[in-house]
């Protein structure tokens, strides 16, 4: 992986931000950036950096790519998915444990000091309840 880290070492923006980060200046922010870009860019960074990745995306659907995109970065056991809570309307609806499960699973990994691992998660899983 580290072919694709010495690719962005050769572009001027990717050294900014990596300064800026090196030196606590924040926040900074990249713009303009496709999709995989984004993945490619995260993952460098924290690679360099030798930090790990908390990737907050808009909604689920973008989350569910960027959890495939980095599929091809991280190792398979070192993605952590922090799903959104699934709502449910009325008591007798049938709700499945494996959302609560996957999230309950993700904060305990945290739990434990890892080098380099990634979570991928929404605005909104943030922002809910784990257990209600």
């Amino acid at each position: 992986m580290q072919g694709f880290i010495d690719i962005l070492n050769e572009q001027k923006e990717f050294v900014e931000i990596y300064e800026c980060l090196t030196n606590n200046i924040s926040p900074v922010r990249a713009t303009s950036t496709a999709e995989s870009q984004k993945m490619h860019l995260a993952f460098s960074l924290c690679a360099k950096l030798e930090r790990p990745l908390i990737f907050v995306a808009a909604d689920s659907l973008t989350a569910s790519f960027a959890y495939k995109d980095f599929q091809f970065f991280y190792p398979e056991n070192e993605i952590l998915e922090f799903p959104e809570r699934e709502f449910i309307f009325y008591d007798i609806d049938a709700q499945s444990n494996e959302t609560l499960k996957k999230r309950l699973n993700t904060l305990f990994s945290l739990c434990f000091e890892r080098k380099n691992f990634c979570v991928v998660t929404t605005i909104t899983a943030l922002c809910q309840k784990i257990v209600s």
